[in-house]
């Protein structure tokens, strides 16, 4: 227990490994301002526990396979964990964060890049707060994917993508919530300009850009897809909500303005309704699907805790959103 200390630079996992401490709260390893805390080599594979890792320059490396688990990353000064796969090295690097906690890294909390290779982040039961950036995501030459399940991406700030930044990168969010981030030009909760971003079952609340999308900025190559989720009070010069470049679908999603921006601003894009959509300004004029109401209060009540795994908003007693959703919805079994 205790913390210790590193006097002679990072440590090295060179082989397959489990690091196993006593736990977050019990032991802690400082980085001494070196140039990483722990660092994974290519090829191998590693599993960090029940530790802190803090006061680095990066908190974690990995170009290999990396389990984080149990564990909290915290005030290191350029950035929480880096993954990164490099196609002369090594063909594929993978990251697994499990209920921890990144927070307060002057980097992104959690950085991802893929080099002539493949790379695959999976943010599960975690909460990353306080970074400047949450997570930063590049793709070049390969497949780059990135998982958020469960989790809470809140008060990170970059100039772009506060929440999550993607570029060339799959990107699925599902069961989460990304609240209170800031941008300072686009993409208050998330910039996207990648071949994919998936959101559902998720709320996106409270987030502000300088400029432009409030919650999103969408330049995708390929599509955006929002489904059973909540888009509230976030704001922006233009696209509050949303500021979309390429093409979104959205079905049985609330939007609810901020202080600043429409809830849909469209530069060029195509916007899809699938319907049971509710927003709180006319939608852009986009939402004419089945079932959609615009210029309808969704009475929604504060950002706390309803008894999922993050911070939702749940409907007010005679919200217009209630039993609105798609009638062909079958819950899953119980």
């Amino acid at each position: 227990t205790g913390s210790i200390t590193l006097t002679s630079g990072g440590l090295v996992i060179d082989k397959n490994v489990t690091i196993s401490g006593p736990g977050a709260n019990q032991l802690s390893i400082d980085g001494n301002q070196g140039d990483f805390v722990f660092g994974v080599d290519p090829d191998k594979t590693a599993v960090i526990a029940g530790l802190t890792i803090r006061n680095g320059q990066i908190g974690i490396g990995n170009v290999g396979a990396l389990t984080i688990s149990n564990c909290v990353v915290t005030g290191n000064s350029f950035g929480g964990v880096s993954n990164v796969a490099n196609g002369q090295t090594s063909t594929d690097a993978t990251l697994t964060i499990a209920n921890s906690i990144v927070s307060n890294n002057s980097g992104p909390g959690v950085s991802n890049g893929a080099f002539m290779g493949s790379a695959t982040v999976t943010i599960l039961n975690s909460t990353l707060t306080g970074n400047s950036g949450g997570i930063s995501t590049t793709g070049f030459e390969g497949g780059t994917n990135v998982t958020v399940s469960n989790s809470t991406i809140s008060g990170n700030s970059a100039d772009l993508g506060g929440g999550i930044y993607s570029y060339w990168s799959a990107v699925t969010i599902v069961n989460s919530t990304l609240s209170g981030n800031s941008a300072g030009t686009s993409g208050g909760g998330i910039y996207a300009e990648g071949p994919l971003l998936e959101i559902s079952n998720s709320t996106i609340s409270g987030n502000s850009a300088g400029t432009s999308g409030g919650a999103i900025f969408n330049n995708t190559s390929g599509y955006v897809r929002i489904d059973n989720s909540t888009l509230t009070g976030n704001s922006s010069g233009s696209g509050g909500g949303i500021y979309t470049v390429n093409g979104v679908d959205l079905s049985n999603t609330i939007l609810n303005a901020g202080v600043s921006g429409e809830n849909i601003f469209n530069n060029g894009g195509v916007v899809t309704s699938y319907g049971y959509n509710l927003s709180s300004d006319d939608g852009g004029g986009f939402l004419n699907g089945p079932g959609d109401q615009i210029s309808t209060d969704p009475m929604l009540g504060p950002l706390q805790n309803n008894g999922g795994p993050t911070l939702t908003h749940a409907l007010l007693l005679r919200s217009p959103a209630i039993n609105a959703g798609d009638p062909s919805f079958t819950p899953p079994p119980s």
